[in-house]
């Protein structure tokens, strides 16, 4: 078993929080969401998601997808939790 020197924790730690993009928080960093800029972020990529289809439609098949601006994270949701997030997700769509 290999085990990380501290200055090799620290980095992966690092990188995990300030470089990796996660897909369960619509691909930005933990350091962006938890420091606000998410909002901009989603608003942002949503506006260039809409350009991109009007300077070029045929691209698309269905709509555009586009980031909910309010975006909540739980870290080992519920079940109960679930269900009403999708709910709400399903709604808002």
């Amino acid at each position: 078993m290999k085990v990380f020197s501290y200055k090799g924790r620290v980095n992966f730690v690092d990188g995990y929080n300030t470089s990796h993009r996660h897909s369960g928080i619509n691909f930005i960093t933990p350091h962006e969401m938890r420091s606000g800029k998410y909002i901009s972020i989603a608003k942002n990529r949503n506006n260039v998601m809409l350009q991109a289809k009007d300077k070029n439609p045929s691209r698309w098949s269905n709509n555009v997808k586009q980031l909910p601006i309010r975006h909540v994270v739980y870290l080992n949701p519920t079940a109960d939790t679930r269900i009403t997030m999708n709910k709400k997700i399903k709604v808002a769509v």
